[in-house]
């Protein structure tokens, strides 16, 4: 038998007491107890691994991405992506971010943004049909989105990948200027 033993019994005596004494100070004591009293208990804890083993993370993650991929199309929530690694929502949050450096739901607008961008550069569909075929039917919210992520207008993006550069033969350069004065 340990010689601290009794400190648990201990420690909730001492709360009691400084539950009655009502002083200025006794609220911050009664948290000081539990802390030890917690501490105490932690200390004898036998140790347990709640982290995956990192080859599993990785297939995890790698059948999430596979999802995103697929379905980014319609509305996918966090708790969908969660359901698929058997996480709850904040810890499968967590765990994405540690590994992507951003949340499911910006990964999955980062997705369509992408998308977006190519069929905005490669067909004549019009927004609306864009927004529906890559899972932002709100043409408002799209816009706002895409020009969120690019800094540009989806209709300013669409012309300006319109415009073909022209061949590097055809510029013309313009002779510097010297200033003799300076030399």
């Amino acid at each position: 038998m340990r010689e601290d033993d009794g400190l648990p019994a201990d420690l909730f005596k001492e709360m009691l007491r400084l539950q009655r004494a009502d002083t200025l100070s006794s609220s911050l004591h009664v948290n000081a107890c539990l802390l030890r009293l917690i501490g105490y208990f932690l200390d004898r804890s036998e140790p347990i691994d709640i982290q995956l083993a990192h080859a599993e993370t990785s297939d995890l993650l790698r059948a999430v991405l596979t999802y995103i991929d697929d379905h980014f199309q319609r509305n996918i929530t966090v708790q969908e992506l969660a359901d698929l690694t058997h996480m709850h929502p904040n810890s499968f949050i967590r765990l994405f971010k540690k590994h992507f450096g951003t949340t499911p739901i910006q990964y999955v607008n980062r997705k369509r943004i992408d998308s977006v961008k190519r069929l905005l550069t490669s067909t004549d569909l019009t927004l609306s049909e864009i927004g529906e075929r890559t899972g932002i039917p709100d043409t408002s919210y799209l816009s706002k989105l895409f020009k969120s992520a690019t800094g540009l207008s989806p209709t300013h993006y669409k012309l300006l990948a319109s415009r073909e550069p022209a061949p590097r033969a055809a510029r013309k350069k313009k002779p510097s200027k010297v200033d003799d004065t300076t030399m």
